[in-house]
């Protein structure tokens, strides 16, 4: 019988650590949801930089001239149309 009682105040114990994790997370879910948010900020430029890197693209240079000026522009989607049309091809 005593090996019951053990387990039920294991549970116990487990259950209140349990209690008093989940109320000290709590207290820092605005930290938490920040870093979060900046991770997954950084997550997507480090994706962006990569691609630019393996496509070789490059960064614009924007001015206040109000015009649009595209040299040797390439769109992503029909680049990728284009290669797999060359490897078909094949």
């Amino acid at each position: 019988m005593q090996f019951f009682g053990s387990q039920e105040k294991l549970v116990n114990l487990e259950y209140k650590l349990f209690l008093e994790i989940r109320e000290k997370i709590a207290k820092e879910i605005l930290r938490i949801q920040k870093t979060a948010e900046i991770v997954a900020t950084l997550d997507v430029l480090t994706s962006f930089a990569n691609v630019a890197e393996t496509l070789n693209y490059v960064m614009p240079e924007v001015d206040n001239s109000g015009e649009i000026v595209i040299e040797e522009g390439r769109h992503p989607s029909i680049e990728k149309m284009l290669s797999a049309r060359k490897l078909c091809s094949k």
